[in-house]
């Protein structure tokens, strides 16, 4: 076996290139997270008078059974 430079495992250069492509792209992920996050709280806000007024008329259309005679 002859001596040659060092050179990392296999399994140890994928892991280092998953590692820079993710380093690349965190600050555009991370950007965009937290810029849509306060826009879905807001819609989600805005639509929740909509999912209420849905459930009551809903919630309407059934009939209770009674058990009396």
């Amino acid at each position: 076996m002859t001596a040659g430079p060092w050179q990392p495992p296999r399994c140890g250069r994928r892991n280092l290139a998953v590692r820079r492509k993710y380093m690349a792209i965190k600050p555009a992920h991370s950007a965009i997270v937290y810029t849509a996050q306060p826009l879905i709280a807001g819609a989600v806000m805005a639509l929740s008078p909509v999912f209420v007024v849905s459930n009551s008329l809903r919630l309407r259309r059934f009939r209770t059974v009674s058990t009396q005679p």
